[in-house]
């Protein structure tokens, strides 16, 4: 027998229960379209032809979506402003073919992004449109630092604001697709990705073997830094691969002190949390795991060693702040505020040695300093707005440094396509980070 298909949220049949209150909207020629989704808060629409129309010929892409819209873009909801070229460009609108119209009728269809306006729909076709897609103006500041053609890499140093590879809603504008069409990559993957408030250093594998290469050793570096009691041991052994990170905290309240003089007494110390692995954003990060949650949920272990602390800067009004016409909490925050009784900040330098959800977003917040411009761990005030001034949010995490084993090829034995590890390394870093300048005023 045949695996069953698991069914996602945008599989409708045409037995399904959410089409029964569709909305039915009229072609040009007169076809029928069932529409579900208008009240949607996402602006996520589904669409398909009424049962008397799918026998009719195939109707473009681009018309489809037109009727679906409608006139939404004068809604009372919000929904819209986008016509239907604009969604397909930007890979905002999704098809899920019929059986019968697929390369493989006995297996399950499955959603597809599709760009042509004139994409042909027929039949039992369902359109998913994203008729609200986040927009990401930063992807075109993406900055390649280093390309190896040879072995098969690129560099990047990502801006924050831009998502590393294309979102649900969003098939152009990230730092991924921004490198392929500069490039012209036939191939490009991404071995690592950063969160789309992440600034900083990429990794993009341009040859399938780097690509493999890089994900062995990146494999073996989370295996060799925790043994087999779950206990973390000296990273000086996990030379792999390493990944640093610099991180602007808040430091609020009257323990704010106190937390800055514990991160100091942990500078060189490797700092473990427990993550709790089926918990929303923002995700649970604890130092032990409650023995009645042992057995009940699925928890990883996150390593992360602290290099390097700061002194502390002050986010009162200083001379020099008031000499520049703006406070450091100004510049860092824009136009958002601050955590309530935030009081200083302090850059940390960390070493990544474990990659998990959320890890040093999380890890920072559970040790109560959480990174600047960060709203879901508490780097911003609650009246922190993202989807409505996303221009105007910077986070403040960036990856500062990669370091990894230099590749070669392997030319004899029975996997001569692979790639071996020399004893030399390949190391690309930045010196400064977007907030850099706001200190050095300090």
């Amino acid at each position: 027998m045949g695996r069953n298909r698991r069914r996602g949220p945008g599989d409708c049949g045409k037995t399904d229960e959410r089409w029964k209150n569709a909305t039915e909207r009229t072609a040009k020629d007169g076809r029928k379209i069932q529409v579900v989704g208008l009240e949607s808060i996402t602006g996520t629409l589904f669409g398909r032809l009424s049962a008397e129309s799918d026998s009719m010929s195939s109707i473009a892409l681009g018309e489809f979506v037109d009727v679906m819209m409608g006139n939404l873009s004068l809604d009372s909801s919000g929904i819209g402003g986008y016509q239907a070229d604009q969604l397909c460009q930007l890979g905002a609108v999704w098809v899920l073919p019929s059986r019968s119209h697929t390369n493989h009728p006995q297996n399950a269809p499955k959603w597809m992004r599709e760009y042509n306006c004139q994409y042909a729909v027929e039949g039992e076709s369902t359109v998913r449109v994203h008729s609200r897609p986040a927009r990401f103006p930063a992807f075109n500041n993406v900055e390649v630092i280093h390309e190896n053609k040879e072995i098969g890499y690129v560099v990047l140093n990502k801006p924050g604001g831009c998502p590393s590879h294309a979102t649900v809603d969003n098939g152009v504008e990230n730092a991924l697709a921004e490198l392929q069409r500069g490039r012209k990559c036939a191939y490009a993957t991404l071995p690592q990705r950063l969160d789309t408030e992440t600034y900083g250093i990429l990794l993009v594998a341009t040859d399938k073997r780097f690509s493999s290469y890089i994900s062995r050793i990146m494999e073996e570096k989370t295996k060799d830094c925790i043994d087999c009691e779950g206990k973390t041991i000296d990273p000086t052994n996990c030379l792999a691969m390493r990944k640093k990170y610099r991180c602007l905290v808040v430091l609020a309240g009257r323990d704010g002190i106190g937390r800055y003089k514990k991160l100091q007494d942990l500078r060189g110390q490797i700092v473990t949390h427990f993550l709790d692995v089926q918990s929303p954003a923002p995700k649970r990060f604890l130092m032990t795991i409650p023995p009645e949650e042992a057995k009940l949920k699925k928890w990883q272990r996150c390593h992360l060693r602290l290099a390097n602390v700061s002194r502390m800067y002050s986010l009162v009004l200083t001379d020099s702040s008031r000499s520049a016409g703006t406070t450091l909490a100004a510049a860092l925050w824009g136009n958002h505020l601050p955590p309530n009784r935030a009081t200083h900040v302090a850059q940390v330098e960390v070493e990544l040695l474990t990659g998990r959800t959320h890890q040093i977003r999380g890890q920072l917040s559970a040790m109560g300093v959480p990174i600047v411009g960060d709203p879901l761990y508490g780097g911003a005030s609650e009246s922190f707005a993202p989807l409505s001034d996303r221009e105007s949010i910077r986070m403040g995490l960036q990856c500062c440094a990669i370091e990894f084993p230099q590749p070669i090829r392997n030319d004899a034995g029975p996997k001569k396509w692979l790639y071996q590890a020399t004893d030399s390394t390949c190391l690309f870093q930045l010196e400064k980070s977007w907030w850099t300048e706001y200190l050095e005023r300090e």
